[in-house]
């Protein structure tokens, strides 16, 4: 929110101050949600090792076109809220070692927290993104 109260909007979504019942687990953002006997509250950063990586140079050609998966903003917008399998945009082991990024394996949750924040998708096979 800015000083005026209105809802600061910088690209992506709109923010949203709602919250989120959960299938798997409580809720996001409201902490106040009474919690089944012997549960309590954790942040993400308890549970969860968050990372960022860089995306391979797009004025090197030979580091795209290869055999793994890379997860671009249009794949998350995409697939928001789904298991993915297949990208729009693959890179290889070359543009994997010349980047910050690195192959992460099946069944890890992505969520995007920069470009267009809040969209979550889980890869359905080892995959690659920043």
């Amino acid at each position: 929110m800015t000083e005026t109260g209105k809802k600061r909007r910088i690209g992506g979504r709109e923010a949203t101050e709602a919250v989120i019942p959960g299938d798997y687990a409580i809720s996001v953002g409201d902490p106040q949600t009474p919690l089944p006997a012997g549960w309590r509250w954790r942040l993400l950063t308890d549970l969860a090792r968050l990372e960022s990586g860089h995306t391979p140079s797009r004025k090197r050609d030979d580091y795209w076109g290869g055999d793994i998966p890379w997860i671009g903003i249009r794949d998350a917008t995409a697939n928001h809220g789904r298991t993915i399998y297949a990208t729009n945009e693959n890179t290889n082991e070359l543009g994997i070692a010349n980047s910050a990024a690195r192959v992460l394996p099946a069944e890890t949750v992505c969520l995007s927290r920069t470009a267009s924040v809040g969209y979550v998708i889980v890869m359905g096979c080892p995959m690659a993104t920043s």
